[in-house]
């Protein structure tokens, strides 16, 4: 039987741009292998839900907490029934600390609207938070989601099954830490301001993916929504937006993943003998890594 999709849908929630850079590499790469690919941006929880034709849903997102942000739940709450149809997942983690938690939380969401996971994979993208990797460092976890998208993508077209199987502790952990974040997130976004450099662009009410941010005269003023996504800090054109208790969230220093991805292969950043779990975890997932 050619379990080869006839299409692709590909929707992805992207915060920073992380999971759209995934996303697009993804779909490249399937378009090589003459499989139409229609990518979406899950941008507003009140978008319409991306409407899946025959073919085989993709969904793509970052891990908040091991889990995958509200925005994912409600975009799969509203999609059309599957009917028995496939999908499959791709999650983008800033680290492979449990492998990016367990995705059943997702897969069970998925099932419940008729739509049948067959295959999960994981690409670890550069930080967002508390720490910025070195330039070198980001550069070889592009390459090595160069090679984690292309075999990705051989075995979708190849309708090759491939789920993870959790253990108890990875469940426990990515449903408890979830609801953690979702707690944080209000104290978090009450917790941002914005500063005497903003001009009321707008630009934060408008991004924001859950309707957080708004502006009353002259203020700008955020909400108990929030899902510590960090776009409204890093597109703010001034840089006017902070955290006042939560300063070491945010990075110091931003990048540019285009013109990191363009500025040739980086060297192993760490280095040396290793020195901590962090850096054990990351030589772990880039040793298994065809580069």
């Amino acid at each position: 039987m050619n379990l080869k999709p006839d299409s692709i849908d590909l929707a992805y929630f992207s915060g920073t741009g992380n999971t759209g850079y995934l996303a697009r590499l993804l779909a490249e790469k399937l378009s090589r292998r003459d499989i139409p690919v229609r990518l979406t941006r899950i941008a507003e929880a009140s978008a319409d839900p991306l409407p899946p034709a025959g073919g085989v849903l993709g969904l793509a997102y970052p891990i908040h907490a091991l889990n995958a942000p509200s925005p994912v739940f409600d975009f799969i709450s509203a999609l059309p029934p599957g009917e028995g149809r496939r999908a499959f997942i791709v999650k983008g983690p800033a680290d492979p600390f449990f492998a990016g938690g367990s995705s059943h939380l997702v897969i069970r969401a998925l099932k419940d609207r008729g739509w049948e996971v067959f295959h999960e994979s994981m690409v670890v993208m550069p930080s967002n938070v508390f720490v910025r990797y070195p330039d070198s460092f980001i550069r070889r976890l592009l390459r090595a989601a160069e090679s984690r998208t292309e075999t990705a993508a051989a075995e979708i077209a190849a309708g090759v099954p491939r789920l993870e199987r959790p253990g108890p502790v990875a469940r426990f952990l990515t449903r408890h830490l979830s609801r953690l974040e979702t707690r944080g997130g209000k104290y978090f976004g009450r917790d941002l301001k914005a500063s005497s450099a903003c001009d009321l662009c707008g630009v934060c009410v408008r991004s924001c993916p859950v309707g957080n941010i708004r502006q009353e005269g002259r203020e700008i003023v955020f909400g108990d929504r929030c899902i510590i996504c960090m776009r409204c800090i890093y597109l703010c054109p001034r840089g006017a937006i902070r955290p006042r208790l939560f300063r070491f969230f945010p990075l110091k220093r931003w990048y540019d993943l285009g013109a990191l991805s363009a500025a040739g292969p980086g060297q192993n950043a760490f280095g040396g003998k290793a020195g901590s779990g962090l850096q054990r975890f990351f030589r772990r997932y880039l040793e298994s890594t065809q580069v």
